[in-house]
């Protein structure tokens, strides 16, 4: 089988067609994978991660998530992106211990993960086309340490509700949901189960807000940042259940293999974010009665959901526990 490469202005940046054969690399000894910064966006580079530390002698990674690849293997550099989105940020200065002074050479391979879903429909598809990946290497069990801190009793079964928010650094209040499923989803949780309710965010009534209402059934309310990353990842892989709107709640689900229902907005589907891989078949998704897909930040979508498929599927979500 053939390899595509295609080199553009930046001659060390190659994209590699298909994934079923590794591209010709330029030099075997460094590479540097520009990261994106979205949590989600972390998670979804993994396979791609993992395969590139089987490739060169050294990787270079610029992450604000750095939990997020504690399993790699060693020849993986993790360094400091410096970001300045406000929930990375946070999270690189409470983690600066995780990165190492190594930087990427000026002459190591360079690939960039990118994505435009609204053409291709699937952000594997768009990361197989710009870097190597053998495998998918990517759910992680979390480690029992990442619980010793958590500000709960995590021995009593809990449902983590994620709510929703707008970011001003990224406004698309149309990928949200509406408040009101994600209230009625926890509610008749709460009274299928009577399972604890912990509401989670991480606002400062600033660049990130509440969009809606809090939840209010929750038993426990942390939702200015209370739960650190490695607790967070830790408590979807533990929890009874996860409710939330969608974002980095859909690939953290799948990773950790969470019993979750995601519920979407208008902006994207749930197909996008989906492998055939994926080993996780306690992460269900509703979208909108008419799924809009459109991708177009704050386009007027309807969101409707009707309460008859709403609570078929938090029905589901109980019976998976």
């Amino acid at each position: 089988m053939r390899t595509h490469v295609q080199l553009g202005r930046n001659r060390r940046v190659i994209y590699p067609r298909p994934v079923s054969v590794l591209s010709p690399v330029i030099n075997k000894e460094n590479v540097h994978l520009k990261s994106m910064q979205g949590m989600g966006d972390n998670i979804f580079q993994r396979p791609y991660v993992y395969t590139l530390c089987g490739l060169f002698n050294n990787v270079y990674l610029n992450t604000p998530w750095p939990h997020l690849y504690w399993d790699m293997p060693e020849n993986l550099n993790l360094f400091n992106p410096n970001s300045k989105l406000r929930t990375q940020k946070k999270n690189c200065n409470l983690n600066a211990d995780l990165y190492g002074n190594k930087i990427p050479p000026g002459s190591a391979t360079l690939y960039r993960p990118a994505y435009r879903l609204k053409r291709s429909q699937s952000v594997y598809r768009d990361f197989d086309n710009r870097i190597p990946r053998t495998g998918f290497f990517f759910h992680m069990d979390p480690p029992g340490s990442w619980a010793n801190d958590l500000p709960f009793d995590p021995s009593e079964p809990f449902c983590l509700v994620r709510n929703t928010t707008t970011r001003r650094e990224w406004f698309v209040k149309n990928r949200n949901c509406r408040n009101e499923y994600l209230q009625f989803a926890a509610r008749l949780y709460k009274k299928l189960t009577g399972c604890r309710i912990i509401e989670i965010a991480d606002i400062d009534n600033d660049v990130e807000k509440i969009d809606g209402e809090h939840i209010k059934v929750a038993d426990l309310r942390l939702t200015k940042g209370e739960l650190s990353h490695p607790n967070l990842m830790w408590a979807f892989k533990n929890a009874t259940a996860v409710i939330s709107c969608t974002g980095f709640a859909l690939p953290l689900s799948h990773m950790v293999k969470a019993n979750a229902l995601i519920i979407f907005g208008g902006y994207e589907l749930p197909e996008w974010f989906e492998h055939e891989e994926h080993d996780c078949p306690n992460v269900l998704t509703i979208a909108p009665d008419n799924p809009c897909g459109c991708y177009i930040k704050n386009h007027d979508c309807n969101l409707e959901i009707s309460r008859r498929r709403l609570r078929k599927k938090v029905k589901e979500l109980v019976s998976n526990g």
